[in-house]
């Protein structure tokens, strides 16, 4: 087979292993990665796309599985899986900006691209755009859960998967 072949069957191997870890994760644990207050422990594998870019389809996917058969929000189906697609392109984009050793930057924007994409549909699914008052109090209330439950998982738990990973190597020759 040649190179070319075998590189792309691994890249959608890959992938496919991503998602579904991502979806198991996110259904495992249904009770808290849901909803306007979310702790969804999956998100920490969006520091992958530093290592490889074929978490980025395997992170969408993922989400888009998980927020089909355990959300309430049929927005989420749409802009739960956007906030993901963009997030793990700029974690990819910017993975060689490193503060101490660390992609710190590239675990940033999970965070804040779910706050405001999830914030803005968790509004949307309220109702709350017909009233601007009540859509500025709920969206910053939602944002701010969604972004405090992003860093947890993101910036801390995602960052030690981080060290773990590059200290133990495991994906080397997935580094692309």
């Amino acid at each position: 087979m040649k190179k070319n072949t075998m590189w792309k069957i691994s890249f959608v191997a890959e992938s496919a292993i991503i998602a579904a870890i991502y979806a198991m994760m996110t259904l495992v644990l249904a009770p808290v990665s849901f909803g306007p207050v979310q702790f969804r422990l999956s998100e920490a594998l969006c520091i992958l796309p530093v290592f490889m870019p074929s978490a980025i389809p395997g992170l969408t996917i993922g989400c888009f599985i998980a927020n089909f058969v355990g959300s309430s929000y049929p927005l989420d189906l749409i802009f739960g899986t956007l906030a993901t697609l963009i997030a793990s392109i700029l974690t990819r984009k910017f993975r060689n900006k490193k503060i101490k050793n660390l992609p710190v930057i590239s675990s940033i924007f999970p965070v804040i691209v779910n706050a405001v994409i999830i914030g803005i549909e968790i509004c949307f699914s309220a109702n709350a755009h017909k009233n601007m008052r009540e859509f500025t109090v709920l969206f910053f209330s939602s944002a701010g859960t969604i972004a405090l439950g992003e860093f947890v998982c993101c910036c801390i738990i995602g960052l030690f998967l981080y060290k773990a990973i590059t200290k133990t190597e495991i994906l080397k020759k997935f580094n692309r």
